[in-house]
């Protein structure tokens, strides 16, 4: 089950200042209807990337430059992938032309 709309909503909402002030008393609430799946929530340094498809960093950081490879700037010059998306994104670079011209 994912989050309801409403939960969804009221999250979009909220300021850096309001969720910190959030208690386990305030989310207890919202956990029956809040799924965290651990593998959308694993992510990844272009590092990592790079080590799990045998390239270099340069062409990982490339793709994101150019916004091919999903990826979230998390900081000053700070990158992360999710899992997912770069799975999703590998799948979508699979060729289907297996012809031999």
């Amino acid at each position: 089950m994912s989050a309801s709309p409403v939960i969804k909503q009221l999250l979009r909402r909220l300021t850096w200042q309001q969720f910190a002030k959030l208690t386990l008393a305030h989310w207890k609430p919202m956990m029956s209807v809040l799924s965290v799946n651990p593998e959308e929530e694993t992510f990844l340094t272009p590092q990592e990337v790079s080590d799990l498809l045998q390239v270099s960093v340069q062409t990982v950081r490339r793709w994101i430059k150019d916004e091919d490879l999903p990826a979230y700037k998390v900081g000053p010059r700070v990158w992360r992938i999710r899992r997912v998306d770069l799975d999703m994104w590998l799948g979508q670079q699979r060729s289907t032309d297996f012809s031999t011209d």
